[in-house]
């Protein structure tokens, strides 16, 4: 069940099979889709399940396939796709763990470089709790991933930590990445 869900959720995420606009054919992919495959007679924190959420979880929308599916089905996709990564992090028997701006720290530092020498900072939202930086933290992380321009800084997510990851990190991580997508489309309606 998993395997053709994680299929079909890459196949939208990277516009694969889009009719073409002149032609019969499908439209080829912005970005040819990572080979991975999600294999669900294996453990969850196995290295080759790892890559597929990891891809899975770092993947957005672009703004040339946005344009293309619409506001409304670009909503419906980043649901589906949080509900996939919501779904397998509930197969994970266990108490998630919080996961702290460290752990989920997958933008390289010339990333972050660049981001401190920006010179319009971002201003914090109205109503922000104070004493809240490193949730604030783990929002920037997310949100300079978000940008297409930064994929080049991109480290990985789940594979090739520093430290070994466990269960509960991984669920706790999942659901941060499903929290962090239906917040987007949260602060897009507001």
């Amino acid at each position: 069940m998993y395997k053709e869900a994680m299929d079909d959720a890459l196949n939208l995420l990277y516009g694969m099979r889009l009719p073409h606009p002149t032609d019969c054919a499908f439209s080829p992919p912005e970005t040819p889709i990572p080979n991975v495959v999600f294999n669900t007679s294996n453990p969850v924190e196995d290295n080759d399940n790892l890559k597929a959420m990891e891809v899975l979880a770092s993947k957005r929308i672009s703004p040339q396939l946005s344009s293309v599916y619409g506001p409304h089905l670009t909503c419906e996709v980043t649901l589906a796709q949080a509900k996939l990564l919501i779904s397998i992090a509930s197969c994970i028997s266990c108490v998630p763990q919080k996961p702290t701006a460290h752990d989920l720290q997958f933008v390289s530092p010339d990333l972050q470089n660049e981001m401190k020498n920006r010179s319009n900072p971002i201003p914090p939202k109205a109503g922000s709790r104070r004493g809240s930086s490193q949730f604030d933290d783990t929002r920037s992380n997310f949100s300079a991933f978000s940008n297409s321009s930064t994929s080049k800084y991109v480290n990985k997510l789940f594979t090739k930590r520093e430290r070994p990851m466990g269960q509960q990190l991984l669920k706790g991580m999942l659901l941060a990445v499903a929290e962090n997508l239906t917040s987007a489309i949260t602060r897009t309606l507001e």
